[in-house]
């Protein structure tokens, strides 16, 4: 499963919502490469920290929605490390 995804899902209907192709909006935020959109939008990354003022202005993005997201695949990560740890300790212990 990919570290962003619900990010991702988010980042990708508001770009497609606000009419954009992943090429205009890394040309709107300049220092952005394509390649990235397209990473943040499959869940692979986050965009970097200086891009989400960015991104919430170019994509009219509720700053609220966004952290929600944010915080939910963060929560997403932390659970899937600790039962994946969890699990490999009961293993050993078998």
């Amino acid at each position: 499963m990919a570290e962003f995804h619900h990010l991702g899902a988010y980042l990708k209907q508001k770009r497609t919502d606000a009419g954009y192709t992943q090429v205009e909006l890394a040309e709107k935020l300049g220092d952005i490469h394509s390649q990235f959109v397209s990473n943040w939008e499959r869940g692979l990354c986050a965009p970097p920290g200086h891009s989400l003022p960015r991104l919430v202005d170019i994509l009219k993005l509720s700053r609220e929605r966004l952290v929600e997201v944010m915080v939910q695949d963060s929560r997403a990560g932390i659970m899937a490390k600790i039962y994946k740890k969890k699990a490999k300790s009961n293993k050993k212990t078998a």
